[in-house]
């Protein structure tokens, strides 16, 4: 399976899990998750995804987890999240990102679970707590970030962060007011 049938969710109306991981999957259309109002679980991990739809989820009102783990993507939209507001578990590890968009977790606001370890991500530029105040993990380990912003908007209005790995990266600065100052409820903190 290659990309699978833009109609494969069309009448899914009641389809909660959904696993094609290991598919070889390479593409996903536009409108893949039109159908799928109730869909909670969904698992396109291990796939041969280089890029998503800009509106890759319009229609997920209810996607509670997204894997998207073990695919080649190098890319994400700036709008990413948008349409799924009620996602809470966002796995995107073992990918080719080497950024983020500024603004790709701004409609994420039930979102407390954020793996974007193995990447190749040099630079955050992207403000976690745009959108994303309810953030209680962050994986950003083995990736190539050298520093981080001097920004305290970086982790600003995300105080509810307990788990901040940022391990196995080229760290040669990390200003300490952004880590300490407003994430004060880490109690795992891995440089």
């Amino acid at each position: 399976m290659h990309t699978p049938p833009a109609t494969l969710l069309s009448n899914a109306i009641s389809l909660s899990y959904l696993d094609l991981s290991g598919n070889d999957i390479t593409g996903i259309s536009e409108s893949f998750l039109g159908g799928a109002a109730s869909l909670l679980y969904l698992d396109l991990s291990s796939n041969d995804l280089i890029k998503l739809p800009v509106a890759f989820l319009d229609g997920a009102t209810s996607l509670t987890k997204l894997h998207l783990g073990f695919n080649d993507l190098t890319e994400l939209s700036a709008n990413f999240t948008e349409g799924a507001p009620a996602l809470l578990d966002l796995h995107l590890a073992y990918n080719e990102l080497t950024s983020l968009p500024a603004s790709f977790l701004a409609s994420a606001i039930s979102l407390t679970k954020l793996d974007l370890s193995h990447n190749n991500i040099a630079e955050v530029s992207v403000a976690f707590s745009d959108g994303a105040g309810s953030l209680l993990f962050l994986d950003l380990s083995h990736n190539d970030i050298a520093e981080l912003p001097d920004s305290e908007s970086l982790f600003a209005g995300v105080t509810s962060l307990t788990k901040l790995d940022l391990s196995y990266n080229d760290l040669v600065h990390t200003p300490p007011a952004i880590l300490l100052s407003n994430a004060i409820s880490v109690s795992y903190l891995d440089l």
